[in-house]
């Protein structure tokens, strides 16, 4: 990483107005120990055909920056601005989170159209690429290869994500060929979150899904290379360069903020400066890393901020996954004192830390500059020490599997090819070869550290790893052979790779991940052909041919009732406590999203039982104002799964409403009514997680829009709906019925279910 001197917090908005740090976070500074940080997420809406459409917009955005001074009502003028590129007007882009086995159509619209006073002599094309996902390279998918948008234009694109794909970490940013490393570098990139099968959380300890999480997205902002990089686009230019000639060529911004000048990972940190983090002592955080960078590798630290002098608490740091693969033997060791983990210019790291006890600040830092990035605070906890974490050997989707499968894998031609990383664009076309679906192909990459090489639609697997050549000084043993990486970079003259072309057939982009060096030409396009030869389905064919390794449910997982007995429901109707839902563990008996950091329950602050006597990684407490346990902020997407059994011969009809009550919010008030929130019904629903609302689908018994949620409060349980409208019928006999969240990101606590008996005729 090229040196960065690290400045206050700043925030985008579209031109020509420029947010500054005060206005992160709806108002709430940063500098404000009680900050707690939430990364915006697109919102998706969910069509009645069970299509979620969402949109993005490549637009201009002002960035204001304070190399010698922090922003503050005293000194509110930044002394540099920056024209630079965004999505939905901030940077990073909104996180973007899809789940497997579900259809996304995602309009892309170019925004980047004149603005009054510019010289604008010519406006970029753009598009957009899924860094990591395993999608077909086609339009309407991942095609940067022909899709063109031009200003003022847009285009939808449309992703059809596999039942089997594996959860992870991913990004996404433009590829239009000629300006990507001015608009991808320039800021416009976002992190994508999948949320993998209910078969996958099945096989996945609970430990790994109850964690409290952060997402984290590390931006080199080189502003002397984007000014070569935009060229004749004069959209892009540092404005005000003259006002400090000691202007720093280069800064890094954390999830969109800037450090203040002078805080070296060898000096102790100004807590609350720049992204800051809480985490609790004796308790597991997940941090999900993206690094974007412009051409230099780097490690990432973590540290006390105190450090070498080491008076602070040290912090254990355990690998989960590497460029969206959970690796083999996770967790896996961080080795060194620094803990450093390895980062070139698009990797994705899931990280978990543990902490022995409270301290003031722990540092995240760059070691090639030795400058500090962000801060992690340490708070005291009540609960009882996490235990250490389980080890766990993944089961993998067929894509991620070198020998399974319905069909049959072909072994790869030998010898292996030599493929120079830097020579891609000649020696590509020049070999004659081509992918064919389940054949296999084996590569001995070479030049990869200073030409980090990625490939779409499919990972690449490392072979045998040298480790006297092929490990990074600073992160010892990181390259271990059997990871699954989309972006290999590489010390050593080379490291043998397997690539598996799989499911997709169509274009395949290969190319040095140096984004000036891939606008420059060093990239190819390989074409896949089809297993079946007369083949002539659709080329983005999602189908789950099986599951890989993931063939079936663990033998000691399987839902049922919590008590042991379904809820009995007869004329008399039934109220269900929400939480109650069955046994059965995430992605069997509901579907929770984490946050971090962890607030203390008042169970906890009281020393009480917990609610339960399992270890469903659900936030419940007990609400003393509202005098009842409930399940603890709702979020869209999430759901809960509860077994009945229904009394009366030949069913009866029902009226259904749930309680909830606001959540607070963290400025402590609450402006008009709470958000909203949409919510279904569903009887024995089998399919993994909520289906599409509609009463066409099957198991569908009722829908509650947004606009029910009308008049929530805080300190009041409100029924809805509340005039009981929703009126279904049950048949006779056991079931299940799954209660279903979305709509908005939505702050609830849902503390029952609630079916009233309405006759035994409709």
């Amino acid at each position: 990483m090229s040196t960065a001197l690290m400045h206050s917090c700043a925030c985008f908005q579209t031109l020509p107005t420029a947010l500054t740090c005060t206005d992160f976070g709806g108002g709430v500074p940063v500098t404000d120990p009680n900050f707690e940080y939430e990364m915006s997420e697109l919102v998706w809406t969910h069509d009645i055909d069970g299509i979620y459409n969402g949109e993005l917009t490549l637009g201009a955005v002002n960035l204001q920056m304070t190399p010698n001074r922090v922003v503050s009502p005293a000194n509110p003028e930044p002394s540099a601005s920056l024209d630079t590129f965004a999505f939905n007007g901030m940077i990073p882009g909104p996180l973007i989170r899809f789940k497997a086995c579900n259809t996304y159509k995602l309009r892309l619209v170019n925004g980047l159209v004149p603005i009054a006073g510019e010289a604008t002599t010519t406006i970029p094309y753009t598009n957009l690429h899924l860094h990591g996902m395993h999608v077909s390279g086609e339009d309407p998918a991942d095609d940067v290869v022909t899709v063109q948008v031009p200003p003022g234009g847009d285009h939808y694109y449309s992703y059809r994500i596999p039942c089997d794909h594996a959860s992870g970490t991913h990004l996404y940013h433009p590829h239009f060929a000629g300006t990507t490393a001015m608009q991808a570098l320039g800021g416009a990139v976002g992190m994508i979150i999948v949320e993998g099968s209910a078969l996958e959380a099945a096989h996945t300890p609970g430990q790994y899904e109850s964690m409290p999480e952060y997402p984290l997205v590390i931006q080199e902002m080189d502003l002397q290379k984007l000014k070569e990089y935009a060229g004749e686009y004069q959209l892009l230019a540092v404005v005000a360069t003259a006002n400090f000639p000691d202007a720093p060529p280069s800064t890094v911004l954390v999830n969109g903020c800037e450090r203040r000048l002078g805080a070296p990972s060898t000096s102790p940190s100004s807590p609350f400066n720049g992204m800051t983090f809480k985490v609790e002592a004796g308790q597991w955080t997940k941090l999900r890393i993206l690094n974007v960078a412009n051409d230099k590798n780097a490690i990432i630290t973590v540290m006390p901020s105190d450090y070498p002098l080491k008076t602070h608490w040290p912090c254990e740091v355990k690998v989960l996954a590497k460029d969206g693969v959970t690796v083999d033997n996770m967790p896996r060791t961080v080795y060194g004192q620094e803990n450093g983990l390895f980062a070139s210019l698009a990797s994705r790291i899931d990280v978990a830390l543990a902490f022995a006890g409270a301290t003031a600040a722990d540092d995240v830092a760059m070691q090639q500059t030795q400058t500090v990035i962000a801060s992690i605070i340490v708070t005291t906890s009540n609960r009882a020490w996490a235990d250490d974490l389980a080890r766990h050997y993944p089961c993998r989707p067929v894509y991620l599997d070198l020998n399974s499968g319905v069909r049959t894998v072909y072994p790869a031609p030998e010898p292996a090819f030599d493929l120079v990383a830097p020579a891609i664009a000649v020696q590509w076309p020049n070999s004659g070869r081509q992918f064919q679906i389940d054949h296999l192909e084996k590569w001995n990459l070479r030049a990869s550290f200073d030409h980090p090489f990625h490939t779409h639609v499919n990972h690449m697997r490392l072979g045998d790893v040298n480790d006297d050549v092929n490990q990074v000084p600073g992160a010892p043993f990181w390259n271990n052979e059997g990871d699954w990486i989309d972006t290999v970079a590489i010390p050593g003259d080379s490291i043998p790779v397997t690539l598996r072309p799989e499911r997709y057939a169509g274009k395949m982009v290969l190319h040095c991940h140096v984004q000036k060096h891939a606008d420059g030409g060093m990239a190819a396009v390989a074409n896949i052909a089809h297993h079946f030869q007369d083949y002539t389905g659709p080329l983005d064919d999602p189908t789950m041919y099986d599951s890989g390794t993931c063939c079936c449910p663990p033998a000691d997982t399987k839902r049922t009732p919590y008590n042991d007995a379904p809820f009995f429901v007869s004329t008399g109707g039934a109220t269900i406590p929400a939480v109650f839902f069955d046994r059965g563990g995430e992605g069997i008996a509901y579907h929770n999203l984490n946050i971090a950091p962890h607030k203390p329950t008042y169970l906890e602050l009281t020393s009480l039982p917990p609610i339960r006597d399992d270890d469903a990684a659900v936030e419940m407490d007990y609400d003393p104002l509202l005098k009842d346990n409930h399940v603890a902020f709702i979020r869209n997407g999430e759901w809960l799964k509860y077994t009945i059994s229904v009394y009366p011969p030949g069913g009866s009809w029902y009226k259904a409403s749930i309680g909830a009550a606001l959540v607070l919010p963290p400025n402590g008030f609450v402006v008009g009514h709470g958000p909203g929130m949409h919510y279904s019904l569903w009887l024995d629903n089998d399919q993994d997680g909520c289906p599409a609302p509609g009463q066409t689908s099957k198991g569908w018994l009722a829908t509650v829009n947004d606009s029910e949620w009308a008049g929530a409060r805080v300190d009041r349980i409100q029924p809805y709906p509340a005039d009981g409208t929703l009126k279904f019928h049950i048949p006779q006999g056991e079931h299940t019925v799954t209660l279903c969240f979305e709509g908005s990101v939505g702050h609830l606590n849902l503390f029952y279910l609630h079916l009233q008996w309405a006759g035994f005729n409709a």
